[in-house]
């Protein structure tokens, strides 16, 4: 336990303890069984095993920890990064992470761990922070507003996102968040980002060459209308 731990090894397979500490694959089974019983590791997914030490308790209470080390590469964002941050006292039913691989949801205790696939060019804008002890990747807050713009539905939808971005304006690094948006490969997300900063007053010009060429709705889910906003390519089909 002390060697994982010390390793930054968080979750392992059968294979993977026989590599590192040299024992044969048969034995390994049987190891794993004492560890079980003693409540040192815990089954997350088949022949897949959360180390949880000598303090369960503190790893079991910490669904960050556990979610970014069930994948990896990944990161917490979305509605639970906002929520963390305190940009929206909106306390989402799912621990939201971004990663480039392909997952389907986890169910542990009460948690469920939801992850979204995203390609390479989206991976950055994250940190490794210690939260409760542990060690967890998260996004940066400019990059939790980006990410939940770019997938609306993990952080409550156009209008959770519009008071998210309300709440954190006055805390986050501006030039961060305009320099993240650039570097982001999806149009419709500069445009609704350049909207909804130049509607709380916040200056965005620096966004415009990267805006989209056609007109978009501002909230994908709902209908058409024919109020526009000419210089961000808005449909405004919501009201904030």
């Amino acid at each position: 336990m002390n060697y994982l731990f010390d390793h930054d090894i968080f979750y392992i397979q059968p294979r993977q303890i026989s590599l590192i500490f040299q024992i044969e694959i048969n034995k390994v089974y049987d190891l794993i069984q004492r560890l079980k019983t003693h409540n040192l590791i815990q089954e997350v997914e088949n022949g897949k095993y959360l180390v949880l030490g000598y303090d369960k308790k503190r790893v079991l209470s910490n669904p960050f920890f556990i979610a970014t080390n069930i994948v990896i590469p990944s990161y917490i964002s979305y509605w639970s990064a906002l929520n963390y941050y305190g940009f929206t006292e909106q306390v989402p039913r799912y621990i939201f992470c971004a990663t480039t691989k392909q997952k389907k949801p986890i169910h542990l205790g009460n948690y469920t761990f939801q992850y979204s696939t995203i390609n390479k060019q989206k991976l950055y804008g994250y940190t490794k922070e210690t939260i409760g002890e542990l060690p967890t990747f998260i996004a940066e807050p400019e990059k939790a507003i980006i990410d939940s713009l770019d997938i609306m539905n993990n952080a409550g939808g156009i209008k959770e996102i519009a008071k998210s971005i309300d709440q954190a304006i006055d805390i986050i690094n501006k030039k961060k968040l305009i320099e993240y948006a650039q570097h982001f490969p999806n149009k419709s997300l500069i445009s609704r980002l350049g909207y909804l900063l130049e509607n709380i007053g916040i200056k965005a010009t620096a966004l415009q060459q990267y805006k989209s060429t056609s007109y978009i709705l501002l909230n994908p889910k709902k209908k058409n209308t024919k109020q526009y906003n000419k210089q961000w390519h808005i449909i405004i089909n919501e009201e904030l």
